[in-house]
């Protein structure tokens, strides 16, 4: 099969795939309030997190911070543009020319986005930010939901009860993938495995199971390369404020937007998160290692 062939198929997938997105599109109704709904509330408040994890934290994390620090200036990688510019796609990368992403969370409950001209690919991922803040989706959300429903009311209904490990990589291999690229924590906050740096994780809400580790292993056994995507920013934060109190950080798409007081309806955004002083020396940065 030439090049022309090949990209002339790939261009028909595209347009075939975009239809069918389309066609579903006019056909999906979006999920909605359960009767029973109740308000997640996890086992600690984060005034009970503060007090109990977040002083030990603090000081774990300057131990990690000088390993890591220790670990870097061995290496070959500077942090400078010039050093960066440097690194080299691996050869398996090159070679490997189809892999899967698996993009899969909370945002999977609502599994909903706005329509951004059709053309445009959809982000039911940024649901968690946007329901607070966009004119299209906040309506949505009063409709199906509730103004008083908040994002981590969604928490228990991310089940992940039909997670096969196993069966998807096995029909990423037969699809011809060679790699593939998995969640482990998006904005959300929501670690996939059961981190010494945050109680906000799928072992101890949500699935209450490490969905991490599988992947990896079930990876391993067919030669798959594993490609870790990782969110740097969250949404919300509970943080300890200059003046030692409880606080709320929050970050929009591509912006920082400082921190705020607490209230009843950002509690139920962060749960199980541990408040710290520096959120990337704390937290961030540890929870990467």
């Amino acid at each position: 099969m030439n090049i022309r062939t090949r990209h002339t198929l790939v261009a028909a997938a595209v347009v075939l795939l975009a239809s069918m997105a389309a066609l579903h599109a006019q056909q999906f109704t979006p999920p909605k309030r359960p009767a029973d709904f109740k308000p997640f509330q996890f086992k600690y408040t984060t005034e009970q997190l503060k007090e109990k994890f977040s002083e030990a934290q603090m000081q774990r994390a300057a131990v990690e911070l000088k390993e890591i620090q220790a670990v870097n200036d061995k290496g070959p990688w500077k942090p400078t543009w010039e050093s960066l510019d440097k690194h080299q796609a691996p050869e398996w990368f090159l070679d490997a020319k189809l892999g899967v992403m698996l993009n899969w969370g909370i945002h999977s409950v609502p599994a909903w986005d706005r329509d951004r001209g059709g053309t445009t690919a959809t982000y039911p991922d940024a649901y968690g930010c946007e329901m607070y803040k966009d004119a299209v989706v906040m309506p949505h959300h009063a409709k199906y939901w509730g103004t008083d429903f908040q994002w981590d009311d969604f928490i228990p209904m991310f089940k992940a009860d039909r997670f096969d490990p196993e069966a998807l990589l096995s029909l990423f291999q037969e699809a011809g993938a060679k790699y593939l690229i998995t969640m482990s924590k998006h904005h959300d906050g929501l670690a996939w495995w059961d981190s010494q740096w945050t109680k906000r994780n799928t072992v101890q809400m949500g699935p209450k199971e490490d969905l991490f580790t599988p992947l990896m292993v079930a990876a391993k056994k067919r030669d798959f390369k594993v490609v870790m995507y990782f969110c740097y920013e969250e949404w919300a934060t509970a943080m300890i404020g200059e003046d030692g109190k409880l606080c709320f950080r929050r970050w929009d798409w591509g912006a920082y937007k400082g921190t705020f007081s607490r209230t009843p309806e950002t509690r139920r955004q962060v749960s199980g998160n541990i408040p710290v002083k520096n959120y990337y020396d704390q937290y961030m940065t540890p929870l990467v290692k």
